[in-house]
C-alpha cells in the first residue's frame, strides 16, 4: 500500500488510516451514550470521609502517583522511540522495509506475551521490584542494540525492549492501584494515562528527529538517561518504606528482647 499513490511514498498507508479513523468516528457517534441512572449505595456517616472526593492537587503530589506517572512516563516514551527509531534505522542501513515491520511484530508481541505471567510477579515480588526488573531488561536492550547492526541483533533488542516495558509498565500501574481507592483511583488514572500517552507522542515525534539530526548512538544514551530517572525515581519511594520496615522491626524485636529480659528477672 506505501505506493498505490503517486503523491508520495507513504501516501496510502495513511489515507487508509484517516479512512479507518473516519468509519470509527462515524461508529461511535451511532452509539447512544446516555449514562443510566444508577441507585446510589447508602453511605454510613462514619465512612463518608473515606469515598470523598480530595483536591485532585492532593492526589497528584503523593508519592504513590507521581513515582507511577514518572514510571509509566519515562517507560512509554523510551519504548515508543526506540520502537519508532528502528525500523528506520534498518532503512538507512539498507534493510527492506518489510524486514524492519517483521522486528516491530516480534516487539509487539513481546510487549503483550509476559502478561500471562506477568500479574503473578507482582504479587510475588511487589510492583517496584517488578519495575526496576523492567528498567534492567530495557537497559539491556540498549546493550544488546550496541553489538551489532545484524538482523539477529535488532530482533533479539526489540524483544527485550518489549519485555522489558511489560513489567515496567503493568509495575506502574498496579503501584498506582494499590495507593487510590474509590472515585479518586479513577482522576489519578485518568491523569496517569494523560501523561503516558502525551509523552509517547513526544518520544515517536522526536525519535526520528534525533535519528536523522544527531545519531542512533544519541537516541540509544537518552533511552538510557530515561531507564536512570526512572530506577532512581521509584528507589525513592522504595528505600524509605525498606528503612521504616527495617526500623520497625527492629524496634519490634528489641521490644521483645527487653521483655524476655525483665521477665527473667
Amino acid at each position: 500500500g506505501r505506493l498505490c499513490l503517486p503523491v508520495a511514498e507513504f501516501a496510502g498507508p495513511y489515507v487508509i488510516i484517516v479512512i479507518v479513523c473516519a468509519a470509527m468516528l462515524a461508529l461511535i457517534s451511532a452509539v447512544d451514550f446516555t449514562p443510566v441512572a444508577m441507585p446510589q449505595p447508602v453511605v454510613a456517616p462514619e465512612d463518608a470521609a473515606k469515598v470523598e472526593r480530595k483536591p485532585l492537587v492532593e492526589l497528584v503530589t503523593t508519592p504513590h502517583f507521581y513515582v507511577s506517572a514518572i514510571s509509566t512516563a519515562v517507560t512509554y516514551a523510551s519504548m515508543a522511540s526506540l520502537m519508532a527509531a528502528t525500523p528506520a534505522r534498518m532503512l538507512n542501513l539498507g534493510y527492506d522495509l518489510t524486514v524492519g515491520a517483521d522486528v516491530v511484530q516480534y516487539h509487539v508481541a513481546a510487549m503483550y506475551a509476559p502478561c500471562i505471567f506477568t500479574g503473578d510477579v507482582i504479587k510475588a515480588a511487589g510492583a517496584p521490584l517488578v519495575i526496576l526488573l523492567g528498567y534492567s531488561v530495557m537497559i539491556v536492550a540498549a546493550v544488546v542494540y550496541s553489538l551489532g547492526n545484524v538482523f539477529g541483533v535488532y530482533v533479539a533488542a526489540m524483544v527485550l525492549l518489549g519485555i522489558g516495558w511489560n513489567f515496567a509498565f503493568l509495575g506502574s500501574t498496579a503501584l498506582l492501584a494499590q495507593g487510590f481507592a474509590g472515585p479518586d483511583a479513577q482522576r489519578v488514572q485518568g491523569m496517569n494515562d494523560t501523561i503516558a500517552l502525551g509523552l509517547l507522542s513526544v518520544g515517536i515525534t522526536t525519535a526520528s528527529i534525533v535519528l536523522e539530526d544527531v545519531s542512533w548512538e544519541a537516541l540509544l544514551w537518552i533511552h538510557l538517561s530515561l531507564m536512570v530517572l526512572g530506577m532512581c525515581a521509584v528507589s525513592s519511594y522504595v528505600l524509605p518504606q525498606t528503612a521504616r520496615r527495617h526500623g520497625c522491626c527492629g524496634g519490634s524485636r528489641a521490644n521483645s528482647s527487653a521483655g524476655a529480659s525483665s521477665s527473667r528477672a
